[in-house]
């Protein structure tokens, strides 16, 4: 069985084309490598009760858990994998987007490893465009020193199939508060254990950078970052050199004003950064 888990958020207008893509994919994936999906809601919202359209797909279980008072998207998303009966999950946000082959693609992709990312598109204001625009720039979310120095590499963990099984303990033992940087941190305990993600090229999923998504707001999204740095030092997950590289990579979008172009004197006092981030963007 493969769990499907989306934290809710007041987010019910996004429940028919989840549930239409969700039955897309339960369809195929049965029919064609026997596998069966539950599609776990988590209701972050629970004075907004979740409204299910009706479904004919015999294939695809749903279940519904209340969290008590909101919680945020990382413990929401840690009651989601500790409740998922199947031994391979996918977290999807409540905007996401996959094709109705997104699941069987990723499975087979994955084989007997444990985590395996796709590409896909973003959804920006202005256009549309690949997340990864060929095999090379999709190859850096195995290199961790750019996690560290220019920006996470893998744009939502909607992107994943994982093994639950190898989900890093640490990463449900100590749960961030603030949204924003609990996939980062995901990816950085993956990375310094020495796993690596599989490449699947194929573009199976979109995420919707519009609106208000967190994701476009550096300085929200540097507030998380630091917060869990502290995770990291506090419980020792990290070597200390690397959460300061990435404690610095911060610290120069502060100076910077969190604009896209750098000041001269952000040029000069992180020439380190400004490489990494010119290597990541021009790959």
């Amino acid at each position: 069985m493969i769990t499907v888990i989306t934290t809710f958020y007041q987010g019910n207008a996004y429940m028919p084309k989840l549930i239409q893509m969700l039955e897309a994919n339960a369809k195929r994936l049965l029919a064609e490598v026997g596998k069966r999906v539950e599609y776990l809601l988590i209701n972050d919202s629970p004075w907004d009760p979740i409204r299910l359209p009706e479904t004919g797909v015999e294939d695809l279980t749903i279940r519904i858990l209340d969290n008590a008072e909101n919680q945020g998207i990382h413990k929401s998303r840690i009651r989601g994998i500790r409740e998922a009966k199947g031994e391979l999950l996918t977290i999807l946000d409540q905007d996401d987007e996959i094709a109705e082959d997104f699941l069987v693609s990723q499975y087979r992709a994955l084989g007997s490893r444990d985590v395996v990312i796709c590409n896909g598109y973003k959804e920006l204001p202005e256009h549309t465009k690949s997340i990864y625009k060929d095999r090379l720039k999709m190859s850096l979310i195995n290199r961790m020193k750019i996690y560290l120095k220019a920006a996470n590499q893998i744009v939502s963990p909607g992107q994943a199939l994982l093994r639950k099984s190898a989900i890093p303990q640490a990463w449900l033992d100590y749960p961030m508060a603030s949204n924003g940087a609990d996939d980062l941190y995901l990816w950085l305990l993956y990375l310094t254990r020495g796993t690596k993600f599989v490449i699947n090229p194929q573009k199976l999923y979109t995420h919707k950078q519009v609106g208000d998504n967190l994701s476009n707001s550096l300085e929200a999204m540097c507030r998380s970052d630091e917060e869990m740095c502290g995770i990291l030092r506090e419980h020792s997950l990290l070597p200390e050199k690397a959460i300061r590289k990435r404690e610095r990579m911060c610290a120069f979008l502060a100076e910077n004003g969190y604009r896209n172009r750098p000041t001269l004197k952000a040029i000069l006092k992180y020439p380190d950064i400004l490489f990494w981030k010119a290597f990541a963007y021009f790959c």
